[in-house]
């Protein structure tokens, strides 16, 4: 039967429609790497640029297999696109088990974010001096937007911080535990006591300066950490959808081959 190559032939097309804005976008990440935050971007979307690409050639693959019911790219097909679902069905199971980490209390009893919260192999890409200073390049950029609200009275600010990344909550302001009075969002009067409250690390290094603010400060590592759960878990949905696709693609890519090795050698019926 023709028809399950048909169908191996419109789903690549699909995901190879599907790869172009994700290698695109990948792409443009990457060469912005001489900027600001470029740094940091680069390193979040080299794994997506990679990914985009190795579905553009695992489709065109399954394209020409389809249309060409050739058995040979079929089962090469096939073996890239088996290694292709096996990595992401790990990374997907491996990504689960090492963001979600039960239910472990993310804050402390201020309501800031607390780093013994999450696993602690998450703490540990935070921790390494190289990555950190890495993620701090994203972190002014992000603190600049912030600086521009400074008209914000406390009262708007109160009731707008819970609408705002947990990366921003944790290094664009002091933690609470501090007692610093508002004067903007991102300036804080910095107490010149002796209070226990502080004399913490965290409150010692706060600066308002949007080159310093809380960028060595406990919380905003751990309001990273919490900015990655919560985008993880947003598209953990999205994830599952795209395993299912390719297990599906899969399956037919496997009935195609089994038919075209089932298809009559009409040379061989007219010699007959």
């Amino acid at each position: 039967m023709k028809r399950s190559n048909t169908i191996l032939g419109i789903l690549n097309i699909l995901a190879f429609l599907i790869s172009i804005p994700i290698v695109f976008m990948g792409a443009k990440a990457v060469s912005k790497a001489g900027s600001t935050s470029g740094g940091c971007l680069s390193m979040l979307m080299k794994p997506i640029l990679i990914f985009g690409i190795f579905i553009m050639v695992v489709s065109l693959l399954g394209v020409m297999g389809a249309c060409c019911r050739n058995s040979s790219i079929l089962w090469a097909y096939l073996v890239v696109l088996l290694v292709l679902l096996i990595s992401y069905a790990l990374f997907f199971v491996i990504s689960i088990m090492i963001v979600w980490n039960g239910n472990a209390d993310k804050t402390n009893s201020s309501g800031d974010y607390q780093l013994s919260g999450f696993s602690s192999m998450m703490q540990n890409r935070v921790k390494d001096k190289e990555n950190w200073n890495k993620i701090i390049h994203c972190l002014k950029e992000a603190c600049g937007s912030l600086a521009k609200k400074d008209k914000i009275s406390m009262n708007d600010f109160t009731k707008q911080k819970e609408d705002w990344d947990p990366l921003v909550l944790g290094c664009c302001m002091p933690s609470t535990e501090c007692g610093f009075p508002y004067e903007s969002p991102t300036i804080w009067k910095k107490n010149n006591t002796t209070s226990a409250a502080s004399l913490k690390p965290d409150c010692k290094a706060w600066e308002n300066d949007v080159n310093v603010m809380c960028f060595h400060c406990e919380k905003c590592k751990a309001g990273v950490l919490k900015s990655v759960e919560k985008t993880f878990l947003k598209t953990r949905f999205v994830q599952a959808l795209l395993l299912a696709f390719l297990l599906i693609v899969y399956n037919v890519g496997c009935c195609a081959l089994r038919n075209n090795k089932n298809k009559p050698d009409y040379g061989s019926i007219n010699k007959q």
